[in-house]
Parts: C-alpha cells; structure tokens; sequence
C-alpha cells in the first residue's frame, strides 16, 4: 500500500477547484518536440524527472554538489512553527496594476530561453564573481525585469521558494524511487531597493532558520486533521493571497541521450500566477516563465519579458 502523500494533497485540492496542478515539461529527442505534464498531485519536480527517465529509458544524474544539509533542530522548528502563522495570514492587497480573477479554464501561457553550454558556464563564472549562487542571480534579474515592468518602485512582495527536502530528510538526491512530493517552500519577501548581495543573504538565511522545515510540517497537516480542514487552509490562502509567483530550479543534471534537452514549467496558481523555473540538461541552462490563465498579459509582452530577462543576464 501506497504511502499517503500529504504535500501532494494541497495540488488534489487545487485541481478540484480546476487549478493548474501539472508540472509541465518540453522534452526534445532525437529532433522530435514533446510535451509533456506531470500531476502535482503525485510527484514534485524531480519525481517528474525521474518517472521521465523510466519513460525515456534515461540514465540521469544529479550534478549538483553536496548541498549543506539543513537537519531539523527542534528549537528553531518550535519558533518557525509559531512564526509560520505569518504563512497563514491574509495578504489580500492586490500587487498589480490590474485585476484578475480566478480562471475556471483555460491554458497557460509558456516562454523560454536555453542557453549554450558556454552561455552557461560564463553565467556560473559570472555568479561566482558576485559571490552569489547562479539560482539567485537568476532570481534577482528576474524580480528586476518585473520590477520595471510593472513599476515596483516601493514596498515588499512576495515569492514562493520551493525547495528539494529529500537532502535533509536524509534521502539520496539521485534514488529514482522517491518519486512523490518530497518538496517544501519558504516565503521571500524583497523589495526593489534590495541589491543581489541583500537578495542572496535573504535566501541564505531563511534556510539557515528552517523556514522550509516549518513549511514542511504545515503541509503534513492533513496527517493529523480531516481532509476538509487542509481544503479550507488551501482555498482561503488560493483566494486571499497575493504573490508574485514561485521561483523553482530544478538543478542540474547529466543524461546519457547527449540529442536531448528539457525545459521545466512550473505551475501557477491563482495566489502566484507567475510559475519561474530553470534546469540545466547537458550542461545549457533552460529558463522558463508560465503563466495564469486569467493573468493579464499576451504572448507578445510574455516573449518581450523572457527576452527582457536573458538580456539582464548580459546573454
């Protein structure tokens, strides 16, 4: 019998309530295009990732170097589970310069941009220079594009932060058979006066102070209530929340079909209709952007926003 997945019932929900609950990939082999979604519900990223592989017939690799494991300390797990009740509060002010409302169909808009294995490899260089993580380089160019885009000059915003538990729960990254939802998050909140030093200390930090453990233990909470108590936390943080999106690397990884690349799309929802993700597959760097249905923008400004975003990143 199958172990109940707890994280995955939050995406059960969404979809009830006909929310995008699909990871979404855009594979390419053998000079043949391939979409190809994934349900929440039943497996996080790299889950995807590896049910990709059997599909495929794959051998992959995580390259991604030992990550500093961040063990559950009870202390600091008792304070961010007192502080987590932030997580709960209503940020019912909407964040942009239009309305938008929850979509009952629909598809999502997608954008991309893969960069070379020297674009890549000059991008890592770049970040180390910065003495940041080429994740928050991505993040910090990302948020400034949006920034000018939607005339963010003051105040605090929001972002989910999803992050892979399965190094802290003490799993090994590369075991293809843990395959479900072994995912957390944090919030971040940043402003536009924030620098990309500020940006990764801010992301540096929530993680040395669990957030993501206090995260991981609110979305286990259907192991101890009804099911009806998690879809009332679910609904009431989908309608009275207002992120900017959430920003999720998939890390990098290795696979043996050196014809394939893959591009990875997170999943928007109505509290963060913005879905950022990146991967790098083979050595080139894949970032992404999808979009809420019922979010006001056309493929043309999408495109213009992706376009926007690689060129900050002096590509």
């Amino acid at each position: 019998m199958n172990k109940r997945d707890y994280v995955g019932l939050w995406f059960e929900i969404y979809r009830r309530n006909n929310e995008c609950a699909d990871i979404l990939f855009e594979i390419e082999s053998n000079n043949q295009k391939k979409q190809v979604n994934m349900p929440h519900e039943k497996v996080d990223g790299a889950g995807a990732l590896f049910t990709l592989a059997e599909h495929y017939n794959w051998q992959i690799k995580n390259l991604a170097p030992p990550a500093k494991i961040h063990k559950l300390k009870k202390f600091n797990y008792f304070l961010n589970c007192i502080a987590f009740l932030e997580w709960t509060k209503n940020r019912t002010k909407n964040i942009w310069p239009f309305e938008f409302h929850k979509a009952s169909s629909g598809s999502t808009l997608t954008e991309s941009h893969t960069l070379s294995i020297t674009q890549t490899e000059t991008l890592k260089a770049m970040a180390r220079n910065f003495g940041v993580s080429l994740n928050t380089l991505l993040f910090y160019t990302l948020n400034k594009e949006l920034e000018q885009t939607y005339k963010w000059k003051k105040g605090l915003r929001a972002w989910w932060m999803p992050v892979n538990m399965r190094a802290d729960l003490g799993m090994d990254i590369n075991n293809h058979s843990h395959k479900a939802n072994y995912v957390s998050n944090f919030i971040l909140e940043i402003s536009p006066k924030m620098n990309l030093q500020q940006h990764q200390q801010l992301i540096s930090q929530s993680l040395k102070k669990q957030k993501h453990w206090a995260t991981w233990w609110w979305q286990h909470l259907g192991k101890y209530v009804p099911e009806k108590v998690v879809e009332f936390f679910a609904l009431k943080k989908l309608h009275n929340n207002h992120y900017i999106g959430a920003f999720s690397n998939l890390g990098e990884w290795s696979c043996d079909d050196s014809s394939s690349n893959l591009k990875f799309y997170v999943p928007p929802l109505l509290s963060h209709p913005i879905g950022a993700g990146a991967v790098i597959w083979n050595g080139k760097l894949s970032i992404s952007l999808r979009i809420y249905p019922s979010f006001k923008i056309t493929p043309q400004e999408l495109q213009q926003m992706m376009q926007s975003w690689a060129q900050r990143l002096q590509l």
